[in-house]
């Protein structure tokens, strides 16, 4: 692990690639690649002790990616694979092997995992949606819920640690005029 903070080149390759997470022990990188121009994005994973040699964690011919993280206790990742025809989130166990696992139902970007990992949370558009998850097995338990929606599109999001949310949105400008009323008083005789 690099404990000298000194900036290091992991990866000297062509291709793109975005790191997602790094797992909670901190011995491997997550990050998205794109092999090839116009491919769609690939899951990989990269040791960061002895022999750095990244691996397909989740190739397909599907998109997959953009945002991908670690269960807290590191043994599964969710992930965002477009293999239904539209975004939805996927866990699968890490390091392998194992298949993935649909958890959302419609539509679902953006995962995020609660502290101790028995709840993963993802947005579905303007709905934030919440499904218990048993880490033993890796499945949800139950149908995943509304826990509220958003007037705006929520940007980028975290689940902290005590469960609160913290998110960025996009306000809309209003276009209705401000009126302001002076000598208010004066109007309630």
């Amino acid at each position: 692990m690099i404990d000298s903070g000194e900036e290091e080149l992991l990866l000297a390759r062509h291709d793109v690639q975005f790191p997602l997470d790094v797992s909670p022990d901190g011995k491997f990188l997550l990050y998205q690649t794109f092999e090839e121009p116009g491919s769609s994005g690939d899951l990989f994973v990269m040791p960061l002790e002895g022999e750095r040699k990244p691996r397909p964690f989740v190739k397909t011919p599907f998109a997959e990616g953009a945002v991908a993280r670690f269960s807290p206790n590191g043994g599964w990742v969710a992930y965002v694979s477009s293999e239904s025809g539209r975004p939805q989130v996927y866990v699968k166990p890490f390091p392998g092997p194992g298949r993935s696992r649909q958890i959302s139902i419609g539509r679902g970007t953006t995962p995020r995992w609660s502290a101790d990992g028995t709840r993963l949370f993802f947005l579905n558009q303007r709905q934030v949606m919440m499904v218990d998850f048993s880490p033993a097995s890796g499945t949800a338990v139950g149908e995943p819920r509304l826990l509220f929606e958003t007037a705006s599109e929520i940007g980028t999001w975290e689940v902290a640690a005590d469960g609160r949310f913290l998110a960025t949105m996009e306000v809309e400008e209003s276009t209705a005029p401000l009126r302001v009323v002076v000598n208010w008083p004066r109007l309630l005789k």
